[in-house]
């Protein structure tokens, strides 16, 4: 008994002395401490100066061989300083300004020098409208033509204004931009309402606007910088669109970014041959072509009713090579277009991809359950996750060209590099794409250009063109005319002969075409001869494309 009760005693004594090591290992252990991650980590703001951004860094793209839309592994980040510790952010969102400021750039005064004017939206700091100096809405020239406005979505009644920052994504979380104001940076003319006034036509032109924002966390501190800068140079179509993103934390930030191009380009104001708007697109196929040096765009013209049927990814369109690169989307009227591509970099000639840096490309149709040319439509580009270091930009640069579909404008040194050129298509539709010879077409508004750069006048150039187009066609038809007379006489000759075949063989009607086809041949007739009408259709396809040229030609 006595020896159970020491045993029992020495069992106890020991669990007590594992319990109390157990218990100071634990005290030495300190706890285990979350993992940061980019997003959780904010600094402050110095009040004596501000932080520094370095020059914004251009997303490039090697000649030999593309890159992935995600930038390369950035560097360490820099540690917060001891005065100012890293805080965990939550809660992110867009911090708006007061007022919705309306700057304009640009001017349509022919005596500005400049080929368009720009209603801007403090909205997503986007395009209100677009209007061109060179051409108005009639003939009687009340009023500029308004190539692009904000459309009104047929569901919600609000604006879809055209370029508006709509979302960033910072670390996964998403923060909406469609309804907040950015604060206008410059110039000093500003509206706080869409329609214009008098003060307006006595602003100081400018060609520049710039627009701020910043992305806070649930303590106002500063997490993201965005800045978007809007110019428009003198004799140009080209509106640029510079946006930089510039991180305001101690700590790298995974972002993804999201805004929309152009909105639907206006309708036509005559319709009687239906809708011509329509997308097009111009690519790289670097499996046919490696060095990237030829742009296709023969089979991305983008049928538009197609596209308005729900939100539809725009690239890679049809049976396109999923390789292929897009370079530039365009919006088409009958006469304009609309052409959202990438800056050309600096000390380049070689246009670079849209893809490389807008890695998903669609369009938003909104208003299904109307018809489709009642429907409004706004393309959206949206970046691949990127990481951006602390206190780094990121530039995310594209360009509008807002104009006419015009060959001595899209042939220009700018313009070719993209070969704009292309969307220049004398084609009645796609059914008659077959019998519409483009070369032909562009050959005569070429010859139709030099006949009114001689008489100075339009219609008498049309005239003067048809005049030598009959001419030209002449001999043709005058041989048709002829061998048909020639035939008819010849069958008007031995009708009779045939009339008595059909009473000798009534009953016999094979006989009676044996007889005839031997009479014919004993008189000198064949059935050849009926056929000399073909060479009259030779000269459709020039009537087509001479149509073609002059329902499309805006130099008209």
């Amino acid at each position: 008994m006595r020896g159970a009760l020491t045993l029992l005693v020495i069992v106890l004594g020991l669990l007590v002395v594992w319990a109390v090591l157990i218990g100071s290992g634990k005290d030495k252990k300190p706890p285990p401490a979350p993992a940061p991650t980019p997003v959780q980590q904010v600094v402050e703001q110095p009040t004596a100066e501000p932080v520094k951004t370095p020059e914004p860094v251009a997303v490039e793209k090697p000649a030999a061989e593309p890159t992935s839309p995600t930038p390369p592994a950035p560097p360490q980040p820099v540690a917060a300083p001891a005065t100012q510790p890293a805080v965990a952010a939550s809660g992110l969102h867009a911090k708006p300004f007061h007022e919705a400021r309306v700057p304009i750039i640009g001017s349509t005064s022919t005596a500005s020098g400049y080929k368009l004017d720009a209603d801007l939206s403090a909205w997503g700091a986007s395009i209100l409208s677009v209007h061109l100096t060179d051409y108005t809405r009639t003939v009687r020239r009340e009023e500029q033509y308004t190539i692009l406005a904000s459309p009104i979505d047929p569901q919600t009644k609000r604006p879809l204004y055209p370029y508006a920052a709509t979302s960033i994504w910072i670390g996964g979380e998403h923060v909406s931009l469609k309804d907040v104001r950015w604060e206008l940076v410059g110039p000093v003319h500003y509206r706080t309402t869409a329609d214009r006034s008098d003060a307006d036509e006595a602003r100081e032109v400018t060609g520049t606007a710039e627009f701020a924002l910043t992305i806070v966390d649930d303590k106002d501190q500063p997490v993201v910088e965005l800045r978007r800068t809007y110019t428009l140079d003198q004799d140009s179509y080209q509106i640029q669109c510079a946006q930089q993103i510039i991180n305001r934390t101690s700590g790298p930030l995974d972002i993804q970014w999201e805004q929309r191009a152009q909105t639907g380009i206006k309708k036509d104001e005559i319709t009687y041959m239906g809708d011509r708007r329509t997308f097009a697109a111009g690519y790289f196929n670097p499996d046919y072509d490696s060095a990237r040096t030829l742009i296709f765009t023969d089979d991305a013209w983008i049928d538009r009713a197609k596209l308005l049927k729900s939100e539809t990814n725009v690239w890679p369109y049809g049976e396109i090579d999923p390789s292929a690169e897009i370079i530039w989307l365009a919006s088409l009227n009958r006469y304009f277009t609309l052409v959202t591509h990438p800056q050309i970099p600096a000390g380049t000639t070689q246009a670079p991809a849209l893809d490389d840096i807008f890695a998903d490309i669609r369009v938003s149709g909104h208003g299904e359950d109307l018809e489709p040319e009642k429907r409004v439509e706004a393309m959206v580009l949206r970046t691949a996750p990127f990481s951006l270091p602390t206190g780094q930009t990121r530039t995310l640069t594209v360009d509008l060209y807002a104009g006419p579909r015009q060959r001595v404008i899209l042939e220009t040194a700018s313009n070719n590099t993209f070969e704009l050129g292309q969307l220049i298509k004398y084609e009645m539709s796609s059914a008659c794409a077959f019998c519409t010879f483009q070369w032909l077409a562009k050959g005569l508004v070429r010859f139709l250009d030099l006949i009114h750069a001689i008489v100075r006048d339009w219609s008498i150039a049309i005239i003067i063109l048809v005049m030598v187009v009959r001419a030209l066609l002449h001999p043709i038809l005058k041989k048709s005319q002829v061998n048909m007379m020639v035939f008819q006489k010849q069958m008007a000759a031995i009708q009779p002969e045939i009339e008595k075949l059909k009473k000798k063989y009534p009953d016999d009607q094979q006989k009676v075409q044996q007889e005839q086809f031997k009479l014919m041949r004993e008189r000198g007739v064949s059935f050849g001869g009926c056929l000399n009408f073909l060479p009259m259709f030779l000269q459709m396809p020039i009537w087509i494309a001479l149509y073609a040229m002059l329902f499309f030609a805006i130099e008209l």
